[in-house]
């Protein structure tokens, strides 16, 4: 059974994790396997190219120990190249990478997201997380909504959008940790943030404010300003 796939940006290769404990890059001309990764007989969660197709990044988890690791991988021999040092019984739900591949985003069960240097592993700070009462209730949602726990580079990876469950959506530099600004008035929930080529804009999908527990969900795509952190349009 397959978990999931991510296409290369080129085109050329699929990646695929799947319930055998294979991650496997294919020629998406032939569908034939390239090469096969070494999980360990871990259980694949998550698998993707970096966004220059050199790296495949991963989460794999020991079905009897439950503890996951976060690794980095050379696309083209397959060899693994670093592994992340996440705390014990927390979940990596996804991760990217940086342009030039030298920094890594996390986002974990434990509400937080994580900035890392590929080169050494090394955690250089964590970037954002949930509040701990709010962890440990509901969200908005009425579940705990993990998939709002995102986050995204700029293209020259000065830049980082955020978002926890608890907080308002930010834009830091990636660098400092300052924030730049601060996304208000429109979502309190942001979903897959993506920047524009030059940076000057990025969208988010997301959940508009002013939620109760008695209030219908309503959904907003919108399009921000980098710099100003004003709405574009929505």
């Amino acid at each position: 059974e397959f978990f999931g796939c991510d296409l290369s940006s080129g085109g050329d290769r699929l990646l695929s994790f799947a319930s055998d404990y294979r991650i496997r890059i294919h020629e998406t001309r032939t569908g034939k396997t390239i090469i096969s990764l070494d999980t360990e007989q871990r259980l694949p969660l998550f698998a993707s190219f970096s966004p220059n197709d050199k790296k495949i990044i991963t989460v794999t988890c020991d079905s009897i120990t439950r503890q996951c690791r976060l690794e980095y991988w050379d696309a083209g021999n397959g060899k693994r190249e670093q592994t992340f040092d996440t705390p014990p019984g927390v979940i990596t739900l996804s991760a990217i990478a940086s342009a030039d591949g030298k920094m890594l985003l996390s986002m974990s069960s434990d509400g937080k997201i994580r900035l890392w240097e590929t080169a050494t592993g090394k955690l250089l700070r964590v970037v954002t997380e949930t509040d701990k009462i709010f962890m440990e209730g509901k969200s908005m949602l009425g579940k705990e909504d993990f998939s709002s726990i995102t986050a995204a580079f700029s293209g020259d990876a000065r830049y980082i959008a955020a978002s926890s469950l608890s907080n308002i959506p930010v834009v830091q530099e990636t660098g400092s940790g300052k924030t730049v600004t601060t996304l208000e008035g429109i979502s309190i929930l942001m979903y897959h943030p993506r920047y524009s080529p030059d940076g000057n804009f990025f969208a988010t999908a997301g959940l508009k404010n002013n939620l109760r527990a008695d209030s219908k969900l309503s959904g907003v795509a919108n399009v921000w300003d980098t710099r100003s952190g004003k709405l574009a349009f929505s």
